[in-house]
């Protein structure tokens, strides 16, 4: 916070940057009746467990002013964010 002579003026920002992978359901090694080559047991015997793999990046800023109208309490201030998602499977 910051002084002023009408009450306090104040600043927060934050960003942050992330990578989250997380799995999806199993793949047996089987094929499909109606799709026979998606999941096939020559390509994957065993089955497989797709991963989704994510990058996240979140930022923000805010800045205010607090201090009193005569007899109320006042905080007035402006936020901007942004953030971002993109995504593949694995």
């Amino acid at each position: 916070d910051l002084p002023t002579p009408a009450g306090k003026l104040y600043f927060t920002a934050g960003a942050q940057s992330r990578d989250a992978s997380s799995a999806a359901w199993a793949r047996g090694g089987v094929g499909s009746d109606d799709i026979p080559s998606r999941n096939s047991a020559a390509m994957y015997p065993n089955g497989f467990v797709p991963f989704i793999n994510g990058k996240i990046d979140d930022q923000y800023a805010t800045i205010g002013h607090r201090g009193q109208i005569g007899e109320w309490n006042a905080d007035f201030s402006q936020t901007y964010g942004y953030n971002k998602m993109m995504y593949d499977i694995s």
